[in-house]
């Protein structure tokens, strides 16, 4: 029998505790299996699970990558979203994707520090309602998902304007735009990159109210799974640089305007039966055959442009996400239309009442360059040149302010009115970055004031 005293037992048992303590102190993020339990809940086109139960979405397109690149098996965990957030606390889940960052949330969880994409909050209403500003929501019941981080915004907006509002917590998206559609609710709160995939399904206004830019995210367990984190961080850089990576794939496939359809059992049936006819006239295709690779030559180039719009747009995002929410309170609460680009003319931001008179919608005119949008001209109807109209929204030479009151812009219906406007260059170190330009519609003033002129000169000649 060996002694404790002898040194071949001592090293023994040393080497036994050492194993132990390795096998029980050593971090780990996944199981020996490299499982990876994922926090899935119904967030079109962020993620959501199909009708067959298939898991999908621009963030599991990315996730997916980085698994099969790095030997990694997705377990997905389906949640409403307040329960994917608690089960994310408790360490039940791994992994939660399209998480919204805050400096709170990053009290409680663990994010990444690649931005997966922005995006922010925006209010629809009931068509048969006239709500336009948040003055109109006094009274009214308004739906919201629960625990969503715009929620939280929106009821921190809706206090301190000291506006009596209800709101409805509910557990997802779509439950908040059925209860607007049948009238149950006045209004309701959801993203709008959900709305971009999924408002249309449903009978429902878009406001003007957009509030709180946000940086979409992968979020692990305080504390845990860093090295995952790392991971998923490493290549999502890398995507993000390769305009052909899955990244810029998927960013084309869920916000490039394309959606999936279910098809209808007789759909299907008029389908195989217009294919078979098809087949009857087969040989008739080679006579389109120089005007079918035409097309495909244009919808290329088209593909091409929407790539740099979706790019100047992404630039323009970020940039409009550096605003304080306060400074876009103030912009959105001044009457006169607003709206400023960078040195190379690419619109930035543009208030409501801007986008009002110009007939557009403020996104649609964000990341364009502003004088090809507008029509401008003379108060005698002689139009401006490009280089002309350029001046009004572009500063380009010195420090002084641009101004006038004899310019009339055409909105995107083709009505004019004339506008007093004044352009004012932004300067950073020395640079002119960019310009602010505003302008009112001075088309009413204009009236009164050549009717009086008419009847001075009847005046003067009676």
């Amino acid at each position: 029998m060996l002694r404790s005293s002898n040194p071949l037992y001592a090293f023994t048992i040393l080497l036994f505790i050492f194993c132990l303590a390795f096998h029980y102190l050593l971090p780990s993020h996944l199981d020996a299996s490299n499982t990876v339990k994922v926090g899935v809940y119904q967030n079109k086109p962020l993620v959501f699970l199909g009708k067959r139960g298939d898991v999908k979405g621009f963030t599991i397109d990315i996730l997916r990558h980085v698994a099969d690149n790095e030997n990694l098996n997705l377990e997905y965990v389906p949640c409403e979203w307040k329960e994917c957030l608690n089960n994310l606390e408790k360490g039940k889940i791994d992994l939660l994707v399209a998480i919204a960052f805050s400096e709170k949330r990053s009290t409680k969880y663990s994010f990444t520090g690649e931005t997966v994409i922005t995006n922010w909050g925006r209010l629809y209403s009931n068509p048969s309602n006239n709500i336009e500003s948040l003055l109109d929501l006094e009274n009214k019941t308004v739906a919201v998902l629960e625990g969503d981080i715009h929620e939280k915004v929106f009821r921190d907006t809706i206090e301190r304007f000291g506006i009596q509002v209800n709101f409805l917590p509910l557990q997802n998206y779509n439950d908040v735009l059925a209860k607007v559609e049948r009238k149950e609710v006045d209004a309701g709160v959801v993203n709008r990159l959900f709305a971009i995939q999924n408002a249309h399904l449903f009978k429902v206004h878009k406001t003007p109210m957009i509030f709180n830019p946000i940086e979409v995210r992968y979020a692990a367990p305080m504390g845990k799974n860093a090295q995952l984190l790392r991971t998923v961080d490493k290549h999502l850089k890398e995507l993000k640089k390769d305009t052909n990576s899955i990244y810029h794939q998927s960013v084309e496939k869920w916000f490039g305007g394309r959606r999936e359809l279910a098809l209808p059992t007789w759909a299907k049936w008029t389908s195989i039966a217009v294919f078979a006819l098809l087949c009857l006239v087969v040989m008739i295709a080679a006579f389109f055959q120089y005007q079918v690779r035409k097309k495909t030559e244009e919808l290329t180039a088209s593909n091409r442009d929407l790539q740099r719009e979706i790019n100047e747009r992404v630039k323009a995002e970020k940039e409009l996400a550096q605003l304080t929410h306060r400074q876009k309170l103030i912009l959105e609460s001044v009457g006169e239309g607003i709206y400023g680009f960078d040195k190379n003319g690419v619109t930035t931001f543009v208030n409501t009442a801007a986008a009002r008179m110009l007939g557009y919608e403020a996104e649609d005119l964000i990341g364009k360059v502003m004088h090809n949008v507008l029509d401008c001209s003379g108060a005698d109807g002689a139009p401006y040149s490009r280089k002309d109209c350029a001046v009004l929204t572009q500063v380009t030479k010195g420090i002084s302010e641009d101004q006038g009151s004899n310019v009339i812009f055409r909105r995107k219906d083709g009505s004019s009115f004339q506008v007093e406007y004044k352009s004012t260059p932004i300067i950073d170190d020395g640079n002119i970055e960019g310009a602010v330009v505003t302008f009112r519609d001075i088309s009413e003033r204009v009236r009164i004031e050549n009717e009086l002129r008419q009847a001075q000169k009847m005046e003067a000649i009676g």
